[in-house]
């Protein structure tokens, strides 16, 4: 637990650094002239809190290591390959001031089977449930009032994962595993605004949006392998997790006295990871894709 008090403890003290600097967005860029009035906690007032809602609609694969099906009549190891499906992903923030406190919910699922190119009638399953809780803590920085701003941000992730892996050449085993985690991340964000396009009356700005972050999670594995033995195996280990996002940023300002946004990018996600049938070794995990991200703020 040192290492994570490490990480938190130095998340809090680059926010602490950068707080004197104003924060801006698309809807309400900063005023140089602005009085920076320091952040006290017993000054807070509920009524002028802001919120911002929005869903994400992805478009993900699943990509692991040791999704090895055999060998094909050329000798060569052939492997399953994860089609793309479609997941969601609902979050929100409360900010005051330049600090926000948020969450985000993601979720999806994967089904993918497929017939051994040299054994018509073999086939092998594949099947990925994903379910992940952020909660996060963020401070908004504006540079000298530039079009550029960037939010440090430290976070807590918790994490259900099951992984079902079925192929039947070789007798080969039925394996499962179930990935219970929690831990911390530390990581920022940052948007740069390109440009403002203007049609029927309405500004647009559009900005470059950019996101990274990582850190470590204890994670709790449950593998069963369906070999004829009925071996359960349970081990406890820390794993890396880390991720990055790029995308445009269009913001529609004052929409019925509401600030919207459509984000459209690309995400990927990697964990390492407990490998099928081998006890402590390991392989990696990946998830990755298109984001369609629909928000507004109030």
């Amino acid at each position: 637990m040192k290492f994570s008090k490490w990480i938190l403890g130095a998340a809090l003290l680059f926010s602490t650094q950068a707080a004197s600097v104003q924060g801006k967005n698309a809807c309400d860029p900063c005023d140089p002239c602005a009085v920076k009035n320091p952040c006290d906690l017993c000054e807070i007032d509920f009524c002028d809190l802001k919120y911002d809602f929005y869903v994400d609609a992805l478009y993900w694969e699943v990509c692991k290591g040791d999704l090895n099906v055999g060998r094909n009549h050329h000798d060569h190891q052939e492997y399953l390959s994860p089609e793309f499906s479609w997941g969601y992903r609902l979050g929100g923030a409360a900010s005051w001031r330049n600090w926000d406190l948020g969450f985000r919910w993601t979720s999806l699922n994967n089904k993918t089977s497929s017939e051994y190119a040299y054994l018509r009638h073999e086939r092998a399953k594949f099947h990925f449930n994903y379910r992940v809780l952020d909660v996060e803590l963020g401070y908004t920085c504006c540079m000298d009032c530039g079009p550029f701003s960037f939010r440090p941000f430290v976070g807590g992730k918790f994490a259900w994962i099951k992984d079902h892996f079925d192929k039947e050449s070789g007798g080969e085993a039925n394996s499962r595993i179930k990935n219970k985690s929690e831990g911390l991340y530390i990581g920022s964000s940052a948007k740069w605004e390109l440009c403002k396009y203007t049609t029927c009356d309405r500004t647009i700005p559009i900005s470059l949006v950019a996101r990274a972050s990582a850190g470590v999670l204890r994670s709790k594995f449950t593998q069963e392998v369906e070999d004829g033995n009925g071996d359960i195996d349970k081990e406890h280990i820390y794993m890396p997790y880390n991720d990055v996002y790029v995308g445009l940023d269009f913001a529609f300002c004052d929409m019925c006295g509401w600030d919207a946004f459509f984000q459209v990018g690309y995400e990927a996600q990697h964990f390492g990871w407990r490998q099928y049938n081998h006890r402590e070794h390991t392989t990696d995990l990946g998830l990755g894709g298109l984001v369609l991200r629909f928000g507004a703020d109030f």
